[in-house]
Formats: structure tokens, sequence, C-alpha cells
């Protein structure tokens, strides 16, 4: 900083992931790049990341893909196991039979989601059924 403005290399991480890396002078951008957590660096021109011609996550353009049926649904987590007529909704899963949503692992209830968020999950989520692997509840 320089009288209360940016100046100079750094770097500014964001809350929710991610980082900017630059130069500024006298408060203003002289140049810089936007990182994801992977490593990935955002192109403005030539972007070829998750387009309609290679759906691939970074983490499978550089380390190669998974065999057919243990495919990625997040570059950000492993995929769980889910319980057989629950819907996957990323930190746990949507058991219909308790209409809460519980941890995986622990089946622990994390929170009840309202009517209008049960909608969506039914209508988006991804369902456990036993062709797809998915695990018998006991």
């Amino acid at each position: 900083f320089h009288l209360g403005k940016f100046h100079g290399a750094g770097v500014l991480h964001l809350a929710k992931g991610g980082r900017y890396e630059g130069t500024w002078q006298h408060g203003k951008e002289v140049e810089g790049k936007f990182v994801f957590d992977d490593g990935l660096v955002y192109e403005e021109k030539n972007w070829n990341y998750c387009t309609p011609q290679d759906r691939r996550f970074q983490s499978e353009r550089k380390n190669g893909l998974m065999p057919a049926g243990a495919t990625k649904m997040s570059d950000k987590r492993e995929r769980n196991e889910l319980p057989v007529g629950c819907y996957d909704v990323v930190d746990g899963y949507f058991d219909p039979g308790t209409n809460k949503v519980h941890a995986y692992g622990s089946g622990e209830v994390i929170r009840e989601p309202s009517e209008e968020k049960i909608k969506w999950i039914r209508e988006r989520c991804r369902i456990g059924t036993v062709e797809h692997g998915a695990v018998e509840l006991v």
C-alpha cells in the first residue's frame, strides 16, 4: 500500500476461493490474473475450460479421466456413496423419508430444507439408484 491505495505487486485471496495476482500503481491495476483454487488461470481470450467441446474438470485435464462409472460430479470433492432413493446435495444427502439433509458417513441431520428447496432438490439433484452404485440405508 502507498497512501492508502494498492501499490506494487500483490495477491488478493478471495474468501470463497481463488486469488487475484497483480500489480498496481497508485490504486490502479497495471496487470494481473485470476487463479482458481486448482491452479487454473483464467484467460479472457481463448478460454477453453468447461466448454461444450470439452467438459472435463481441471483435475481431469491434468491427470486424465476416471474409468466409466467413476466419473466426477465436482472437481472440489470426491464422489460420495449415495443411499438409494436419496439426493446428493453436496454437503450431504437429502432423504425424502425424513425430509432432512444428512451428513455422508455419520447420517447425522445437518438441516431441514424448506418445501421450496425440497422441490428444487427433487428436480435438479442426482438421485441414488442401484444401477449407479447407490448403497442401502440400514
